[in-house]
């Protein structure tokens, strides 16, 4: 018998606020097993979110998309000091969510080339996608 509690019945899966953070990353659920007793990395929701439909997701390492937050964060303040703007115009916006929607690294409002909310990103107008498909607002 482990020392550990159940992950099922902690504040953090109940709380429901980390399903997609949860089923998305393999890197977080090898986290939570060391911290919680759950019968495999692999394992399946008891919420019902089943990890066999998410087994082909691989987002970027948290490394990975912590290096790119902070480039976004430079590339932004960047553009901010050029052009006086931060946000891209909304015509601007709504062209670059519908290329992400359309492509197949788009799951759940994720990049999986990226690892970016993509919500937020194609609102940015330093924003650039990591495939070429869109490039900053000048």
């Amino acid at each position: 018998m482990s020392d550990k509690k159940s992950f099922f019945e902690s504040s953090m899966c109940k709380s429901k606020k980390n399903c997609e953070k949860c089923r998305l990353s393999r890197e977080y659920r090898e986290g939570i097993s060391k911290v919680f007793d759950v019968p495999k990395v692999d394992f399946d929701c008891p919420l019902g979110k089943v990890a066999e439909e998410y087994k082909d997701i691989h987002m970027p390492s948290v490394f990975g998309m912590t290096r790119n937050l902070l480039q976004a964060g430079k590339d932004v303040a960047a553009h901010k000091r050029r052009t006086g703007r931060t946000l891209a115009p909304s015509e601007a916006q709504e062209e670059r969510i519908a290329i992400c929607n359309a492509c197949n690294y788009y799951v759940k409002d994720r990049c999986k080339k990226c690892g970016c909310q993509l919500s937020v990103k194609t609102q940015l107008a330093a924003s650039k996608c990591p495939l070429g498909k869109w490039l900053q607002v000048k």
